[in-house]
């Protein structure tokens, strides 16, 4: 078990508890990706957020997945991480849980070092066998237009499906602007969970600074699913009008 010296740790209190949401506990992800974050709240037999504590984290079985913890330089994904709570009794593991190719879901167990025998916590990550395949743009779809050194601000909602047309309710939507003339405009990128529903709104700002290739310029935001790119990507049209343009 990979863990750094004892010594290095500030000394806690006894972690009596180990909260965690129960949307966290329980992930769904795509393969080949990046999994919701372990994230838990220490706190001690009198409830107060406890600072300073030690929580190791292990898997107990990854479900055939081949899903882990991954470590840069390391070949591998690695079966245990660890981490030390925050002021707020926050506690995230030192290195980031990526799931594998395979369907099934995976049991990893967060134990405080200091802590009573009912602190620790069974989280599950299940890699989906299901495929988003599809992306629609519901609302918000329309031509950005705005003339440099303005803001332009959009509310977009969007739906995923999967490739049996039904709809993708965990991970996220990403949207980024693509200005291949070199526009400088910016401030596109935004990031977004899916609802029970399958759809997700992101409030994204475009900024547009300068164009000097004629009294319009076009380029577009990009809406898609991380990992599935190719086949989720819908666009959002932009123009940057200059001054005196009709």
């Amino acid at each position: 078990m990979r863990i750094r010296p004892p010594t290095l740790f500030p000394a806690a209190q006894v972690v009596a508890r180990l909260a965690v949401p129960e949307a966290n506990l329980h992930g769904v992800s795509d393969a080949n990706g990046r999994a919701p974050h372990l994230i838990g709240v220490a706190f001690d037999a009198m409830g107060s957020r406890v600072s300073g504590a030690v929580i190791q984290y292990h898997v107990e079985s990854d479900g055939g997945t081949g899903s882990g913890f991954y470590v840069e330089g390391v070949d591998h994904l690695l079966m245990d991480s660890v981490a030390v709570t925050q002021d707020d009794g926050t506690a995230i593991p030192m290195d980031r849980w990526v799931t594998g190719p395979n369907p099934g879901t995976a049991a990893i167990r967060a134990t405080p070092v200091d802590g009573t025998p009912d602190a620790s916590v069974l989280y599950t990550r299940t890699v989906s066998d299901r495929v988003p395949a599809t992306l629609r743009i519901l609302s918000g779809g329309e031509v950005i237009r705005n003339r440099p050194g303005e803001i332009a601000t959009r509310v977009a909602t969007v739906e995923l499906r999967d490739e049996q047309g039904d709809p993708v309710t965990w991970g996220r939507v990403a949207a980024e602007l693509v200005d291949d003339d070199k526009t400088r405009s910016g401030l596109a990128t935004a990031i977004r969970d899916m609802d029970a529903n399958g759809r997700a709104t992101l409030e994204i700002s475009v900024a547009c600074w300068f164009w000097r290739g004629g009294p319009t310029k076009h380029f577009h935001i990009e809406i898609y699913r991380p990992g599935y790119r190719e086949t989720t990507t819908q666009s959002i049209p932009c123009e940057l009008i200059l001054a005196g343009a009709p």
